[in-house]
């Protein structure tokens, strides 16, 4: 499908989508308030599109790939720069060929009779010619590589060249004597031909374009890679264009990644056992993750996996420093969020997710040391967290990036679609969120001071205290698996004891997020005491259950508080789709 951007704007428009995740929007469903908003993820030359919008509808910054392509009539004597070269084909083929080198095009061009003449071999592409007044023409063609050989001193040159039926009218024959003598050169010297312009070289190709000139008024001869080659004329001349096109790609919308949840449990796909998911690499990686987990008390220990020596870090603490003015004086604005901020910052501390480095440490540490910058994020449909805290590891000083130093791991996630399905299966479904995950997992210490972090609480009168985290970092490359590799390990250790609540983490988990289904309300509130024990073992805890079956509120007290973990609140998300318990529906966000 490959719609222009207005069509496909149009086409939004008039289903009513939303611009961010192209999903039906509505009074509370917009592109500013979309829960899937992220930012657009295509790239041209080499920088991120700045806007939120989906790819589908991403303008492209196509500049017109331009050919100006103009013949000239003899009595002008105004002359474009063509030479005469040998083009070189399949099995010995050659041919002698009019090049027209333009520096005025971005590309490159082949008459597709020359193409085919010479048994030239291409890729198929889609372009867009557009003509003097705007008419466009796609078409489907080749992109062909052509070696160009120099009549003058045999040298070849590899030139990758669009195929179209015409370039331009034919080159009409010129007295190279006279030209010859005019510029100080021999006849000889002069490689130009007559007839119709088989190649046009573009600016693709500078080299083609460079080489020593000569000026007699306004005719120049350069000597390009191909020999001498002459154009101009004089200011009184008159041209007639006889053709000016625009040829640029069509670039195609790739729309199968917007479609495939369309066809979950309907596309034919072939069995993909588990071992052949993850490449060899990314084996490799998850088993250097398995083997540096440990368990201290009821935590895992788990160290990242480093594939650059930490040693190579620099000590950015005067970047650090830089941002953490630039939070404080965006806090200070707003009094509300930098309470908040100061207070979510201590919480961390007071429950040991980082700590404060006393003098003593900070003289004696001889390991690597990296900073890691912070600021806020506003969170305006949380009345109780305004803001929240993010760490960046994927700020860039002097060329490193602490992100860059790790691997990623293999995506060990849970196939989507076979979640939601088994958590519909049964008549009884719940589902709970680990709290805190990430905060569950902690580091060595070694990890913790390329965690560095600087705050003093708002008291900007102060030097700033140096802090560490002493868990796993949100936003930090492998830590998604690594988190995924210590509750699997829980799981394993407890299946001996919990066959099916360890069954149920291993499959029937989303990152945080637990989801399943059975077919009495007995059965849900055994699995998920048994799920919780799991859990505990590895220093993880659901904040709270819910589940779609509430019913009357019993006598006993102890009933009470044990059927309170199943039936909470009304709505909910289900891995980010919005879900009424009570009549257990799912609905749009």
């Amino acid at each position: 499908m490959a719609l222009h951007h207005e069509d496909r704007i149009n086409l939004a428009q008039e289903n009513h989508a939303c611009f961010s995740c192209l999903k039906r929007a509505g009074r509370y469903h917009n592109i500013t308030t979309c829960s899937r908003r992220k930012q657009c993820t295509e790239i041209e030359n080499g920088i991120q599109c700045k806007q939120y919008h989906h790819p589908f509808l991403h303008k492209k910054n196509v500049s017109n790939v331009r050919a100006s392509i103009s013949s000239m009539t003899e009595s002008s004597k105004a002359l474009l720069p063509v030479i005469s070269a040998s083009i070189g084909g399949q099995n010995g083929l050659y041919k002698h060929a009019n090049v027209l080198l333009d520096s005025g095009a971005q590309t490159s061009l082949i008459r597709l009779e020359t193409a085919e003449i010479l048994g030239l071999e291409g890729k198929c592409v889609s372009v867009t010619i557009t003509k003097v007044g705007g008419e466009e023409e796609e078409m489907t063609t080749k992109v062909f590589k052509v070696q160009v050989t120099s009549l003058d001193n045999q040298k070849t040159f590899t030139v990758k060249a669009i195929g179209i039926p015409c370039i331009s009218d034919d080159v009409v024959e010129v007295k190279t004597k006279e030209i010859a003598e005019c510029l100080s050169l021999k006849k000889e010297d002069i490689y130009r031909g007559k007839g119709p312009v088989d190649l046009l070289i573009g600016i693709n190709h500078a080299r083609m374009h460079t080489g020593q000139t000569r000026q007699a008024g306004n005719l120049v001869a350069r000597k390009s890679p191909l020999g001498w080659v002459v154009f101009g004329g004089t200011s009184q001349d008159a041209h007639e264009t006889s053709r000016i096109l625009h040829v640029r790609y069509t670039t195609p919308v790739d729309l199968s990644d917007f479609w495939t949840t369309e066809t979950m449990g309907v596309a034919v796909t072939t069995c993909l056992c588990a071992t052949d998911k993850l490449s060899q690499i990314e084996r490799e990686e998850a088993k250097v993750i398995e083997s540096s987990c440990q368990k201290a008390g009821n935590q895992w220990v788990v160290s990242y996996p480093w594939k650059r020596d930490p040693a190579l870090l620099p000590d950015n603490k005067s970047q650090a420093r830089k941002k953490l003015k630039a939070t404080e004086r965006r806090l200070m604005k707003n009094t509300e969020h930098a309470e908040a901020y100061d207070k979510q910052m201590v919480a961390m501390s007071e429950m040991a997710f980082s700590r404060k480095l006393s003098k003593q440490e900070l003289e004696e540490y001889n390991g690597p040391i990296h900073y890691i910058s912070h600021h806020e994020v506003l969170r305006s449909e949380s009345k109780s967290t305004p803001v929240r805290i993010v760490f960046n590891s994927s700020a860039v000083f002097r060329g490193h990036r602490l992100n860059d130093y790790w691997m990623k791991g293999p995506d060990l996630l849970n196939d989507l679609f076979g979640m939601v399905l088994r958590f519909r299966e049964n008549e009884v479904a719940f589902i709970g969120d680990i709290s805190k995950m990430y905060h569950r997992i902690r580091i060595p210490e070694a990890d913790q001071h390329v965690h560095r972090f600087l705050w003093r609480n708002l008291k900007t009168d102060r030097k700033p205290d140096v802090y560490v985290k002493t868990v796993l970092t949100f936003g930090d490359k492998p830590t998604p698996v690594m988190a995924q590799i210590a509750l699997r390990k829980t799981a394993d250790e407890a299946k001996k004891d919990f066959p099916e609540a360890a069954q149920v983490l291993k499959d029937n988990t989303y990152m945080d997020v637990i989801c399943n289904s059975v077919r009495t309300e007995e059965q849900a509130r055994e699995l998920t005491k048994c799920i919780d024990s799991v859990l505990e073992t590895g220093g993880f805890k659901v904040k709270g259950w819910l589940s779609n079956k509430a019913k009357k509120p019993s006598t006993d007290q102890g009933e009470r508080k044990e059927a309170a973990i199943l039936y909470r609140v009304s709505e909910e998300k289900v891995l980010g789709v919005a879900r009424n318990n009570h009549a257990d529906v799912f609905t749009s966000v």
